[in-house]
């Protein structure tokens, strides 16, 4: 059996079938610990990083968006869980057999999508429409994989990019992964003119 532990073995498939399986365990989870405040709880992405020299599989939790007027859409990602939570579902991870196919060297980490979130479902994308993102694709169109540019729109199945006139239209199917930028400058610079406007 093939033994996962670094980011160049991910395939489309293997991606797609092991964020089913975790969120399969944490649906698990759930069910043998109703009395815990968990149920909107859901495995936003995975990925495998290098940290200090060390593979890490990454698996990042929130519980959706919820409706904030500051935020640049109006939406925010709601990450509110505590360590012990956290704690617990890892322990019970561990216990499953979700991490069969990974390396006994990779170091499992569960955490929350921090400041520059990873973006997977559409929904993920909404929050971030007009924002910097950084997307990489799982193959390669006009000699490109890579996109550091502003996220003009979301649909059921694509997602949009603008680099000044140019577009680029990249299905939901094809995103290796993406990574919103709300520190970049020219977010910054996209929120202040939409304050502007709304002055």
């Amino acid at each position: 059996m093939l033994q996962v532990a670094r980011a160049q073995q991910i395939t489309p498939t293997f991606h797609q079938e092991q964020l089913v399986a975790f969120r399969k365990t944490l649906g698990a989870f759930k069910e043998v610990n109703p009395n815990l405040d968990i149920q909107s709880l859901r495995v936003r992405d995975w990925w495998i990083v290098v940290d200090e020299g060390t593979h890490c599989l990454d698996i990042f939790l929130d519980r959706g968006h919820v409706s904030a007027p500051k935020a640049h859409n109006g939406l925010a990602v709601n990450a509110q869980m505590d360590v012990e939570t956290l704690g617990q579902f890892h322990t019970f991870l561990l216990e499953s057999t979700a991490l069969d196919t990974f390396a006994d060297s990779i170091e499992v980490r569960v955490g929350t999508p921090g400041g520059d979130p990873f973006l997977r479902d559409i929904e993920d994308f909404a929050p971030w429409i007009g924002s910097m993102v950084h997307l990489e694709t799982w193959t390669r169109a006009e000699n490109r994989d890579t996109y550091v540019m502003l996220l003009a729109r979301s649909a059921t199945n694509q997602v949009e990019l603008q680099e000044g006139s140019k577009s680029f239209v990249i299905p939901l199917h094809d995103v290796k992964f993406a990574q919103a930028l709300p520190f970049h400058s020219e977010s910054f610079a996209q929120l202040k003119r939409k304050i502007s406007k709304k002055s």
